[in-house]
Parts: structure tokens; sequence; C-alpha cells
């Protein structure tokens, strides 16, 4: 992702700046560190819709919930 190779500087920018402008539609797709808590309110008036890939080493699968990374963490406590 592109998110992962800047710096804190040039990623403030790309979320602030360029991702409200790119497109009526663009998707994201990021892990949480790269999109950390602080970022993540920057862009939630932005989000229309957010998800979340569990994957579950167990039964070596992946399933969809609805959430960001913090979201669906505080929910599974």
């Amino acid at each position: 992702t592109p998110l992962s190779r800047l710096d804190s500087a040039h990623r403030k920018a790309l979320i602030t700046s360029y991702f409200p402008n790119a497109s009526e539609q663009t998707i994201i797709l990021s892990t949480d560190t790269e999109i950390d808590e602080r970022y993540y309110r920057m862009m939630k008036n932005n989000i229309s819709d957010e998800y979340y890939l569990k994957y579950d080493e167990d039964t070596k699968s992946t399933s969809i919930e609805r959430g960001y990374f913090s979201e669906v963490k505080n929910n599974d406590n």
C-alpha cells in the first residue's frame, strides 16, 4: 500500500488532501499500523463503509466483519 512507504508528514498529507479528493469511490486497503487511530479519526468523515478481514489460523479462513481494526478488536473483548 502507498501508506506503508511514507513518513508521517507525507502520510498525513495523503490522508487529508489526496484521499478525500481522489474520487467519489475509493477503496483503501491498509493495516492497523498504516492507518492508526489518529489517521482514522482524520478520515472518518469521508468514509462511507468499512470492513475488517479477520483471519482465523485454526480454520485457515478469512471472515469479513463491519468496522475498522480498533472497533472490531474492541468488540472481540
